[in-house]
């Protein structure tokens, strides 16, 4: 143990290693023939790396350790794979097994014993704030990662050498790449309908940890395809994700990731099949559609609001689409993961009922800036239908961690089905006509707020200004209890502000918007209001841009216009 911890306050960490561990495999199923660790120099210059070591710690002590061979030198942009004979590229060999199966810290350690690296994996398994101290890097990765010889899989740096020193937000489940790069092709549109694609192949652009997403014909029951179901409104082919291995009494559950890149804002569509039947006390079936993120191989069942399964056991990151049908009906979730662990934020929850809302239903979801919508139902590339809004990183106001801004886009299913009456057939996650778009952030904000005697009142929407969308409005917070706003629409913001004079209004208040019109917000008895704004149908409306800024009606301010200003926001209508 305390090995351990002295190891943990020399870790460095951060974006200053000159060599980072970038890719690991430390399980695969069967005998452990296929494991490696791969180092990379993220220098522009060679590096001696004579006599390091890669060592093992999981809180009971050292359990494993590699030193490397006199004379090694990496260079600039290189890699050094350490792994069992069977692993290609392989620099350096050692016995299988050198690393633990489960929880486990493992440190990159110069010749003057100074810890350059460190990579702390299955967090989910353990407790590991019993070992490793502020100084180690600030999350492990959550997840686990059993890699399959077939298609091997690792936990990979998102970019070669990328070190935020953050393990979490730094790997990503990827197929495995031992000795060359990780960095996948980015593009700028995906647009995959499937139908050219072979039945029962796996998907184009796709793999997966236990499997990946195989292509279907949804009207016919087959291999990957349980339950014959009637088409997408797309028509013909789709994917399903699951593994067909499942039988009765057996969880069953994957992830599937897309082998190439988008930018960090985008608008995704697709259609998603639902089946929101009751299940059998004690089943569960779960999926997740994520971004900026990643998951575990297993897929652990998302836990938003009630124990279906602890919630650390969970390893997405990111944001994510996440639906539960269980005994007690079918739910719909908008997630922000962050970076993994315990301080999930659920943005918005709806019900999927039988008959009105399941079925094939389209899912538009966008994550732009720091916010994130889902629109479940509606018509195809519009705002219309169910929607789900929030602010990202509110789960990390008491930590350090980042909000994820990175990583790619994935799918994951988990089965629990373990009745042995009569259980209901699985429906795996089944999906067509997947479109990933670029956008930009929509909501935008400049100034300050005055502070009043209930705080700074601050201005806000619910859901993307998009044209269609019935349910946008303009929120308010940090208001007087049971008072009322003024909400002020303008076309011009004033960036610089213009001071409003005290003592008529209250100290700081300050004009940011040239008002148009004006509407009345009332505020509820936590300070929060929302005044509705839905935007038309109408296409010619995209890219206004609308400024907006809020006055808070605070009495005890004492001024003659005792009306504390929020700062200003900008809203751009988008399709």
């Amino acid at each position: 143990m305390i090995s351990t911890l002295i190891m943990a306050a020399m870790l460095q960490g951060g974006a200053s290693a000159p060599v980072v561990i970038n890719e690991v495999v430390y399980d695969n199923l069967g005998t452990d023939d296929q494991e490696f660790v791969e180092l990379y120099n993220a220098t522009s210059k060679t590096i001696d790396i004579s006599s390091w070591t890669l060592d093992g710690n999981d809180g009971g002590g050292p359990n494993s350790g590699v030193t490397l061979p006199a004379n090694t030198k990496l260079l600039a942009g290189g890699y050094y794979v350490i792994g069992n004979k069977a692993v290609k590229n392989v620099n350096l060999v050692v016995a299988a097994g050198f690393f633990e199966n489960s929880s486990e810290s493992i440190f990159l350690v110069d010749g003057n014993k100074k810890v350059i690296d460190g990579l702390s994996y299955e967090g989910l398994g353990t407790d590991m704030s019993k070992w490793l101290t502020s100084k180690h890097e600030t999350s492990p990765i959550w997840g686990t990662c059993i890699s399959v010889k077939t298609h091997p899989t690792s936990w990979s740096r998102i970019r070669d050498g990328l070190d935020t020193g953050n393990n979490s937000i730094d790997f990503r489940l990827m197929p495995a790449t031992p000795g060359t790069k990780n960095d996948l092709s980015r593009f700028i549109l995906y647009n995959e309908t499937f139908d050219s694609a072979k039945n029962e192949a796996v998907a184009p652009n796709w793999d997966g940890s236990f499997r990946a997403p195989f292509v279907i014909d949804p009207t016919v029951k087959s291999l990957s395809n349980p339950v014959a179901i009637k088409a997408s409104p797309q028509g013909g082919k789709a994917v399903t994700l699951w593994d067909p291995t499942y039988r009765k009494g057996i969880n069953n559950g994957t992830t599937g990731m897309l082998l190439k890149d988008s930018l960090k804002d985008v608008v995704l569509e697709c259609y998603v099949f639902t089946d929101a039947s009751k299940h059998a006390t004690g089943d569960v079936e779960s999926w997740s559609i994520g971004l900026r993120g990643t998951a575990g191989c297993y897929a652990n069942h998302p836990s938003p609001t009630a124990p279906l399964a602890p919630r650390y056991k969970n390893s997405n990151t990111g944001i994510s689409v996440s639906y539960i049908r269980n005994d007690k009906g079918a739910m719909l979730y908008l997630i922000d993961h962050n970076d993994g662990g315990t301080d999930l934020v659920v943005l918005g929850s709806l019900a999927i009922v039988p008959g009105k809302n399941d079925g094939w239903q389209r899912l538009r979801f966008t994550v732009a800036g720091d916010y994130a919508e889902a629109i479940w139902g509606g018509k195809a590339q519009t705002a219309t239908g169910s929607v789900l809004y929030g602010k990202l990183g509110q789960g990390d106001k008491k930590s350090s961690h980042p909000v994820v801004k990175s990583g790619g886009f994935y799918m994951s299913y988990r089965g629990t089905i373990l009745s042995t009456t009569a259980p209901k057939a699985p429906r795996p996650l089944t999906v067509d006509a997947i479109k990933i778009l670029p956008t930009t952030p929509r909501v935008t904000f400049y100034g300050t707020s005055a502070t009043g005697t209930a705080g700074k009142p601050s201005i806000d929407t619910f859901g993307n200004p998009s044209v269609g969308s019935a349910a946008f409005s303009i929120t308010g917070s940090g208001q007087v209890p049971s008072s009322v706003s003024i909400v002020i629409l303008g076309s011009t913001k004033i960036a610089a502000g213009v001071p409003l004079p005290n003592p008529l209004f209250p100290k700081g208040s300050t004009l940011y918007v040239t008002p148009l019109l004006s509407f009345a917000m009332t505020v509820d008895k936590t300070g929060a209001g929302r005044l509705p704004f839905p935007i038309p149908l109408d296409n010619t409306l995209a890219s206004i841009v609308l400024q907006w800024q809020l006055y808070n009606l605070d009495i005890k301010t004492g001024a003659g216009m005792p009306l504390v200003s929020s700062q200003g926001m900008s809203t751009t209508l988008s399709r």
